[in-house]
């Protein structure tokens, strides 16, 4: 007998849904959309149309959908535990968009509720899955690299204050969180999935250029306990396009 498609429901539309939808799902056999939520009607009409999916102007009726076997959220982050909290609550899986949540507490209690659920909770960190990465990560558990002496991270992006201002949570620290949180934490989680968690860390962050109450410029030093130092230069107010993303490890 053909196994049933796993089907998803999607909160939130915004610039990042239609990579969910058009990517992740129609692009893979094993899942079905089939409903998606969002509080702006004109937009929640046109593209449940589009995808020909229920549509829901209320989260929690997306939820509770017996029709609904994964939640994926993705609004702002601000909005991600308090939505996820109640996913979990139903008893549902959930694809849960970067970051997680805004604080470490946050993250933990979240992933307990999960736990306590028997649930899974996916966070979209899908970077860690492309080729370089996995080739990368098997020359670290081979020691293909020998001993590394030196590591660095570069990520000089560009978000013109025309991103930030299409949108008012993003920027606020009560609402988003920060460039690192929003901007620089798939290569975070790369630097870490590769090379471990670090056993110190120095680190400084500033507004530099950008009208907004979050960091635009980072920089750090991440010490492990092999006596590795890795070097992190990020920043989001390059100028007209991004520049680098990079991570250089030599051994």
């Amino acid at each position: 007998m053909k196994a049933r498609k796993i089907r998803i429901g999607i909160i939130g539309l915004g610039r990042i849904a239609p990579q969910h939808f058009d990517v992740a799902i129609r692009g893979n056999n094993e899942f079905e959309l089939v409903a998606v939520c969002d509080i702006q009607q004109d937009k929640l009409e046109r593209i449940a149309s589009e995808q020909q999916v229920t549509a829901y102007s209320d989260y929690q009726q997306l939820i509770n959908d017996p029709n609904v076997d994964v939640v994926t959220i993705c609004t702002p982050n601000h909005l991600h535990l308090p939505m996820a909290k109640e996913v979990a609550a139903a008893g549902k899986h959930c694809i849960l968009e970067k970051p997680v949540t805004q604080t470490l507490q946050e993250t933990t209690e979240l992933i307990e509720l999960f736990h306590s659920a028997h649930c899974m909770l996916f966070p979209v960190l899908q970077v860690r899955f492309s080729p370089t990465v996995k080739t990368l990560k098997d020359l670290m558990d081979t020691r293909g690299l020998g001993t590394l002496v030196s590591a660095a991270m570069v990520i000089r992006w560009t978000r013109p204050q025309k991103y930030y201002d299409e949108s008012k949570w993003r920027g606020s620290h009560a609402l988003d969180g920060g460039s690192l949180l929003s901007q620089a934490i798939h290569y975070l989680d790369i630097m870490q999935y590769v090379l471990g968690k670090p056993r110190d860390i120095y680190a400084s962050i500033k507004t530099m250029t950008l009208d907004i109450e979050t960091e635009d410029t980072a920089h750090a030093l991440f010490e492990y306990e092999s006596g590795l130092a890795v070097t992190f230069e990020f920043t989001v107010a390059t100028y007209p396009h991004n520049l680098e993303c990079s991570l250089t490890l030599i051994g």
